[in-house]
């Protein structure tokens, strides 16, 4: 669900921390935005906002800038009306 966004939950000692990486540009980013608190609230951990740069992290992979054009002509159709 959230392939865009990178989440880590790591457990120290009696604490807990969910780092929640998210990039403005992302839709994906903005729906978890509206869950991610409930979640670390849940889970009893300390929420740390991340901003990243998706396209830097792409760049740093070696991947497509722009994933979304990489995608075959039918996934991006169906990807462009879901996102309308």
């Amino acid at each position: 669900l959230l392939s865009l966004l990178l989440l880590r939950l790591v457990e120290h000692a009696a604490a807990s921390f969910l780092d929640f990486y998210f990039d403005f540009s992302s839709p994906s980013a903005y729906l978890a935005t509206t869950q991610i608190e409930a979640l670390a609230a849940r889970c009893g951990a300390r929420l740390t906002w991340k901003p990243i740069l998706l396209g830097a992290v792409f760049k740093a992979l070696g991947t497509n800038n722009v994933p979304f054009l990489a995608m075959p002509d039918a996934k991006r159709e169906y990807t462009s009306r879901e996102l309308a």
